[in-house]
């Protein structure tokens, strides 16, 4: 809550340190969140964007992940992640298009990236919200997580645009967004994302291009979270389904 101009926590049990960031992971709704050291996130409340790849045994693909602090309110952040429509203009794929359900409770997505000398890559995702990781900490942690549904109606051919059919889907992705409000104009932001690509194209190449792509993603959502603040909250939620 806000008092006089100061923000004021309405919990102490959440003290937003690296630790503090690490024991989150009992309460995360992604269950391919990768395992980070406070360390990580030590390095990146300094100022300096983490990121790297982690593999698990017996699965090729690795887990591309990221950590940056925002100086940005966590409200704009999350307005940009969820604005699914507009998301093309800052991040690194081509077309990105909502295709059903609400922000209050999660969206479907499609998105389109093209690639070099291989057949484009295309997933059709169901957002979720970690409403009660929201509620446990007084409103600092917000999570939300996606994975492919192209099995799903949701995710349907005679639902998907015509784009879908000048490249391939991902064999599977899975991945999420976590950010903590660490005062009015300072987020911590953690991004993730872990892919089969399928087709002919390597995993190890996959992996690395995915990498590069979660920072791609970081700097994006930074410049868009800019550009939202300037538009209507209209239509935006919180985790818990709660309006702007």
């Amino acid at each position: 809550m806000r008092i006089a101009g100061l923000w004021v926590w309405a919990s102490v049990a959440f003290g937003g340190e690296p630790e503090d960031i690490v024991a989150l992971r009992q309460q995360r709704m992604a269950d391919s969140a990768p395992t980070l050291a406070a360390s990580v996130y030590a390095r990146a409340l300094g100022g300096e964007m983490q990121s790297g790849v982690e593999f698990v045994p017996g699965i090729d693909s690795g887990k591309g992940w990221g950590v940056h602090v925002i100086n940005l309110p966590i409200t704009a952040l999350w307005k940009a992640i969820t604005d699914v429509d507009n998301l093309y203009r800052f991040i690194p794929v081509k077309h990105s298009q909502n295709l059903s359900g609400h922000r209050r409770t999660g969206l479907v997505a499609f998105q389109y990236l093209e690639l070099p000398l291989v057949s484009d890559r295309w997933w059709c995702v169901q957002q979720r919200h970690n409403a009660g990781l929201y509620r446990s900490t007084s409103g600092r942690v917000w999570e939300m997580v996606f994975s492919d549904q192209h099995d799903k109606p949701a995710c349907s051919a005679d639902r998907l645009p015509k784009l879908s059919a000048e490249g391939m889907p991902v064999a599977w992705t899975r991945g999420g967004w976590m950010m903590v409000a660490l005062g009015e104009e300072r987020t911590l932001v953690e991004y993730h994302v872990w892919t089969d690509p399928g087709g002919s194209l390597p995993t190890a190449q996959a992996s690395r291009i995915a990498a590069m792509k979660v920072r791609d993603s970081l700097s994006g959502i930074e410049r868009m979270a800019r550009w939202e603040l300037n538009r209507s909250d209209l239509g935006f939620t919180r985790p818990d389904g709660a309006a702007y």
